[in-house]
């Protein structure tokens, strides 16, 4: 799971990751490639909903539509040897908070709460460099999101004002509304991947599911109501292969103990059928908070927050249906860190990075392209980045040809105010 570095810090950086996060693994959206792959089996729910698209106020300028939304995958490899860490670059106005970015046809999206004058109002706002922003729409012309995502068809904002609500782009400027959603007042979670999205309802036993082609007309996925079971899901996510759930036990879990819970996992080639995750008897994830889920060339991998004074667990697998329990001597940490504070991975469904700040105030680095396998790499370079990796959240990753970049934000515990900057990071084989 990625998780904030400073450690009385983490409580209030998890809360806003609670609210802010719709997708994997934690609080920023990694950039993660995905190809378009061709459509598996369907499946044949009996129940649908469905929803229509009303137009929003309309900014006069628009920028050219752009009818595909899947950039092509890395290939796999060359293994990196080491990382540069340039100096943090501050970011430049409108943000007054992180936003939600994803990587969009040659540029970077942005949606958050903006400043406009004396006002704080909803803002689109696009990138280059992830440092220096214009805005595209604000106001009533923006989606009030705090997710944004890139679906088949064009951007995908989400928001829950008044209960989730969703909003669609084909340019990052003109921004129409979805009406009629099934979702009611719940809250869901949603993500995008390269064969449609998927939303589930979190955080209760219902087993409500959805799927949308392209986030406006959306159908109830019945396969999930009945692999759900009498399980909490806590959220859902996307990779290259396919959707991935993440939840926990109700009363009794696999062992049927009182009052214990323990995660568990569902995995979707389609986001329309799905099976059960098979863990191996390396034992449960018992009082688990949270999960993060990371995809890469050869495998998948689970961290799993299970308690304030409990260790990490880990679970890797290759296909997203059977899992095994990573052992403790393989978990990324110190030998007398008993649970990990500081650790944050970002991927790209090619390889993961993990990063881990040290009591001794170094920076450490791995890659894995299996989650299972990870290489300590050598870093070098600015001093101040490896402190701004320690004591910010890494908001969202975009991996480069040559590297990474990362979006970092933070926020004191009592100030509202949120600080960000921008660290380049040159690879090397």
């Amino acid at each position: 799971m990625k998780k904030a570095v400073g450690r009385w810090r983490w409580a209030t950086l998890a809360l806003s990751t609670i609210v802010a996060t719709a997708g994997c693994g934690g609080p920023g959206e990694t950039a993660s490639p995905v190809p378009p792959v061709a459509s598996a089996s369907q499946g044949n729910p009996t129940a649908s909903s469905t929803a229509s698209v009303a137009p929003s106020a309309v900014p006069t300028a628009s920028r050219s539509p752009s009818p595909s939304a899947s950039p092509s995958p890395s290939p796999f490899g060359p293994a990196w040897g080491s990382l540069t860490l340039s100096k943090p670059v501050d970011v430049t106005k409108p943000w007054l908070g992180a936003p939600s970015i994803v990587a969009w046809h040659g540029e970077f999206v942005g949606v958050g709460p903006i400043r406009v004058g004396k006002r704080t109002e909803a803002g689109v706002a696009s990138s280059t460099d992830l440092v220096h922003w214009t805005v595209l729409a604000s106001g009533d012309r923006a989606p009030d999101a705090y997710s944004l995502l890139v679906g088949p068809k064009g951007l995908v904002a989400v928001g829950n004002p008044n209960g989730t609500q969703i909003w669609q782009s084909t340019d990052a400027v003109a921004w129409t509304r979805v009406t009629n959603l099934p979702f009611g007042t719940a809250y869901v979670d949603i993500a995008a991947g390269p064969k449609g999205l998927v939303a589930v309802q979190t955080y209760s036993k219902t087993g409500l599911a959805w799927y949308s082609d392209d986030g406006s007309t959306w159908t109830s996925v019945d396969s999930a109501r009945a692999t759900f079971g009498d399980n909490y899901v806590t959220a859902v996510c996307a990779g290259p292969t396919g959707f991935f759930a993440t939840g926990d036990s109700s009363v009794g879990g696999y062992n049927r103990e009182p009052g214990v819970s323990y995660w568990v996992g569902w995995w979707s080639p389609d986001g329309r059928e799905w099976v059960p995750a098979n863990a191996d008897s390396g034992g449960r994830s018992e009082g688990l908070m949270n999960a993060g889920v990371y995809f890469a060339a050869k495998g998948m991998l689970i961290t799993a927050q299970t308690g304030i004074s409990a260790e990490d667990d880990e679970w890797q697998s290759t296909d997203g249906q059977h899992w095994v329990r990573k052992p403790d001597d393989l978990t990324l940490r110190e030998p007398d860190q008993d649970f990990n504070y500081s650790l944050q991975i970002v991927d790209d469904g090619n390889r993961m990075v993990a990063f881990d700040l040290v009591s001794d105030g170094t920076l450490h680095a791995w890659e894995s392209f299996d989650g299972w396998t990870w290489t300590a790499l050598f870093l070098s370079g600015d001093a101040d980045a490896a402190s701004e990796l320690g004591y910010s959240y890494i908001d969202y990753a975009a991996f480069t040809p040559d590297g990474l970049i990362l979006f970092m934000a933070f926020s004191e515990a009592m100030d509202p105010v949120t600080t960000m900057s921008v660290i380049r990071i040159a690879a090397r084989p």
